[in-house]
């Protein structure tokens, strides 16, 4: 399996936020709670728990949105409602490829042709194709369709 589709290492809701914290993302992960009592990203209390998740608007340990545009692929992949896992994956992917990653998700839409709409592993995921050189709408609808099993829309 190429290396770039394996799973990382399971992180702590506490080692992931101090990374995060680091690099300036921590909104991405907001309301992370996965039974880690460690200390919480400020040094003081613990990571949220799901009492204050749900006065947050997050959904058991579910993130605000993120994306990541690459351009010299003419891509956005999008996750609607990330976990801590999918913020640090979609970090490494997007990095990897010298995209831009969004948290909030901010795709462009300028050149947009369209999207595709599925759900990997329970998780609804957004991939949207944008104009460029050798980019064939048509394959990329029926790719999205016929092998990935998504919706394929026009519609930003």
């Amino acid at each position: 399996m190429p290396r770039y589709l394996e799973r990382p290492t399971p992180m702590t809701c506490t080692s992931l936020l101090s990374a995060l914290l680091g690099l300036g993302l921590l909104a991405a992960v907001a309301g992370c709670s996965d039974g880690d009592k460690g200390t919480g990203a400020d040094g003081g209390a613990p990571a949220a728990d799901a009492s204050s998740e749900a006065a947050t608007g997050t959904d058991g340990g579910k993130g605000e949105s993120i994306s990541c545009y690459t351009d010299v692929q003419f891509v956005c992949e999008e996750n609607p409602t990330p976990s801590a896992a999918d913020v640090a994956n979609l970090m490494v992917v997007c990095s990897s490829n010298s995209g831009s990653f969004k948290s909030p998700a901010e795709c462009p839409k300028p050149g947009f042709l369209g999207k595709c709409t599925l759900t990997s592993d329970g998780t609804l995921r957004v991939r949207r194709y944008y104009m460029g050189e050798g980019v064939d709408a048509a394959y990329q609808q029926d790719f999205c369709v016929n092998t990935a099993q998504g919706m394929w829309s026009t519609t930003f």
